[in-house]
């Protein structure tokens, strides 16, 4: 898993320009975020706030614009 603490930060590199959709998700299963964001042509860095999480585990979910899964991947949040 990827370990993050107050934010989560993701390279996203595309071949052009588009709005994803991101999710997170506890590990039982339940959304608990969605949000979008716009990315650059030549790739960027997708910011997830994630201060209000207990700590634990997730599972991240990003979505190009045809809804087609570009990243998955466990993440866990570490106490501050």
């Amino acid at each position: 898993p990827v370990p993050f603490k107050e934010q989560f930060n993701i390279q996203v590199n595309l071949e052009k320009a588009e709005t994803i959709r991101y999710e997170l998700w506890t590990i039982a299963g339940k959304k608990i975020h969605a949000s979008s964001a716009r990315v650059a042509a030549d790739g960027g860095i997708v910011s997830i706030p994630t201060a209000q999480l207990a700590n634990g585990y997730y599972n991240l979910i990003i979505y190009n614009k045809n809804n087609i899964v570009i990243f998955k991947k466990q993440v866990v949040k570490l106490s501050r």
